[in-house]
This record gives C-alpha cells, structure tokens and sequence, in this order.
C-alpha cells in the first residue's frame, strides 16, 4: 500500500510565542488611542462648560433686547412685646429693578425704592446700625408715619472680564453684595425673613456701602474666586458731616455645587480711628430643597481707641430655610399635599453691638411660584423672640410678614 510522503512533513503552523509581539503591538496601539480619545473628551468637556457660562451670563441678552423690570412689595405686622416687635421689619418697602442687558454679558442696573419711614421725635437719636439702615427702618418708639418717597436707591454697570471676571462700577447705591457673595438666602430678592437680622446677614457686607468700584474673578471653573472693592460710605447720622469710605476685600471656595464659604476684611475709619472688620459665612444645601448658612463677625480699633470694644463687633447667626414646594393643585392633591409643601425657616442670632439682643425667629413660608419664579407671593407668619442683653429679659412677638414678586 502506497502512502504519500506529504503525511510525514510538519504542518507550518504558528506557535503563540510567534504571535506574542503582534499582539503586544496592538494592545499598545488600543492604549495610544484611548489616550487620545480621553483627552478629547476632556477637552470638549472644558469647551462646554465654558459654552455653558457664556450662555449663563448672555441668556438675558440673548433670549431678548427687551428691558426686564422686577417689582417686590413686602410689609409686615408684629403684635407682642415692644422689644421683638422692634426687632421685626415693620412698615412698607417696595424695590423696582430695572435692568437693560448688553452683548458679551454686560448690563445697567436702576433700583427704585417706595418705603414709609418713621419719624423720630428726639432729634439726638442715636445713629441707626447697618441692619436699620439697609432696612430704612427708623427708631420704633415716638414714631410717626411719613407718605411713602420714591428714590433712586441704586445704579450700577457690570462689565464683564474675560471669562470668569466681572468688574462693577456703581455712582449710586453701591453695596458689599455687589463686590462679594454674601452666602446668605434670606437677603431681600432672593428669600423672605421676619427680622433685619437675617435679611442683612453679614454685617461686614452690610457696613460697605456709598458710590463703589468693584471686582471679581473666579478661578479653578469657579473652585475658589476673589473679590473686593472700594466704597465711599455714607454720611455718619450722628454728627451731619464727613463719610466713612470703606475698602473690602474677600475669598470664597465653592468645595462642589452644595457648598459655599466666606471670608471677607473691611477696612475704613471708625470713630475717629483706623478700624478692621472681618466676617466668615458658609451656605450649604441640606436634601432636596433645605439651606443652611451661618456668619459669625469681629472688629477691631487701632490708634487711640485701641483697647475700647468697637460697638460693631459681636455679630453672629445660623439659619435654616426652605422655600415652598411645588404642589400639584389637581384633583388628587389634598390639603395634607398643599401643607407639606410649605415653606420655612429659622434663624438664631445676634446684630453687632454689646447691647444687641439676642433674636430667635421662626416662621412658615407659604406661597406659590409661576413661570420658574418669576411671579411669587409669599405668605410668612411667625413668632420673633429677643433676650436682653443686660437683663436677660425675653420678649415675644407674633408676626407676618406679606411679600409680592412679579416681572
């Protein structure tokens, strides 16, 4: 029998050792690539954010050449004890904005102001803090009601800087806001309260007022920023003459999108004397709709008054809020629905100054938003308690406070 030869030959077939270099050589080309497709990805990333910040400050302008104005009318009652009733915001205030928006992000500011002020009989009253100020809210005893005045209580011009830079230029009306965030979400505008206390927040902020240049500039896609600015101050109630300029200066880190903080240095004259300033404040975000924030302030004196306590130190607050929730108003909604939908907030606290009291306030928030907030009314009945400094004395006062937004 006859076999062919061709049986007996090996067959040329590869080992894995020869396949060992092709395989190498692709593994290496697949991490190349991946690399490279990473590093795309990072880069488009940092374009769309960037993208997304242009849009964010240019919607106005963009969506419309319209002037957009923003009406908020508040009062409110308090019934109790003279002292926590004098601790609330008493009397109407108005505030219409108007603001016109440019190309590139920049826009013109105008505030206007309604409020009925209170006379005050005793012409050698003391000078009114910062919280009584920024209120226009006179001394509660020996008062009577004035027609209410229509002023121009603010004007400023934003001009944006770059990418994350904004430098703000106000003749009239400047504000430590406008320089810095104030991490506070009871400030008029943005939230409701009962008392000056947590609607000024900050007192450092609040003493930086006047006609103001101010700038800021955030860096690390918004991580950490810098701002400050200069304030003329305004006229001292007191003695009729002279101002009290003011020179801010604050750093603010923002550790991810639930978290805020603050600290800011106010620098200017003070009874006479160099005097300093300095607050820290922190904002957090608590669940689905709940915000926490706190500030604590101190001051100092140099030159002659130097070992006497400056009558603007000692301030503090923590605060708790939440804004009503959207509750659907179907059939199927009950009024159990509509209650936990509801609004709050609490405050504990103490305005700068030894004889400061010490103020507690608490509050429901009831109310509804339309058209992303753009129209609001808000309903804020409470009590406001306060402790007197000196005799320990608790006042108690039940209060409400109506607010009405609309555009």
């Amino acid at each position: 029998m006859k076999f062919s030869s061709d049986r007996s030959s090996p067959s040329p077939v590869s080992t894995p050792d020869d396949d060992a270099p092709a395989r190498h050589g692709d593994v290496e080309t697949l991490r190349r690539l991946t690399r490279e497709a990473f590093g795309e990805i990072t880069s488009i990333r940092d374009r769309v954010r960037a993208v997304e910040r242009n849009l964010a400050t240019e919607r106005a302008s963009r969506a419309s050449e319209r002037v957009r104005v923003d009406t908020r009318a508040g009062r409110c009652w308090g019934v109790g004890h003279a002292g926590a009733v004098a601790a609330t915001r008493p009397g109407l205030d108005c505030a219409t904005t108007v603001e016109a928006p440019f190309p590139g992000g920049d826009s013109m500011t105008a505030r206007f102001s309604t409020t009925t002020t209170a006379a005050v009989d005793d012409a050698d009253a003391p000078a009114p803090s910062p919280y009584e100020r920024v209120a226009n809210v006179a001394n509660v005893a020996n008062v009577s009601s004035h027609a209410p005045t229509v002023t121009l209580e603010k004007l400023m011009y934003r001009k944006r800087v770059g990418r994350d830079g904004w430098i703000r230029l106000a003749p009239v009306g400047g504000e430590g806001q406008d320089a810095a965030a104030t991490l506070n979400p009871f400030s008029p505008g943005r939230g409701v309260a009962l008392t000056n206390l947590a609607a000024v927040g900050s007192p450092t902020l609040a003493e930086c007022r006047g006609t103001a240049l101010c700038a800021s500039y955030d860096f690390a896609d918004a991580l950490f920023g810098v701002s400050g600015g200069f304030f003329s101050g305004e006229e001292p109630f007191e003695d009729g003459g002279g101002y009290q300029p003011r020179r801010l200066a604050q750093v603010t880190a923002r550790p991810g999108t639930r978290a805020a903080m603050s600290l800011a240095v106010a620098e200017g004259p003070r009874r006479g004397a160099r005097g300093l300033s300095m607050s820290a404040a922190g904002l957090f975000a608590v669940g689905e709709r709940t915000l926490l924030s706190a500030w604590a302030s101190t001051a100092k004196l140099f030159g002659q008054y130097a070992d006497d306590g400056d009558e603007d130190a000692g301030g503090w607050g923590l605060a708790a809020t939440a804004p009503p929730k959207d509750v659907s108003r179907s059939s199927a909604g009950t009024a159990r629905d509509a209650v936990r939908g509801w609004g709050w907030g609490v405050v504990v606290g103490k305005e700068p100054g030894e004889s400061a009291p010490t103020q507690i306030e608490a509050f429901a928030r009831i109310g509804d938003e339309r058209g992303g907030g753009i129209n609001e009314r808000t309903l804020c009945p409470g009590i406001v308690a306060t402790r007197d400094a000196y005799d320990g004395r608790w006042d108690v006062a039940a209060a409400c406070r109506v607010e009405i937004k609309f555009s």
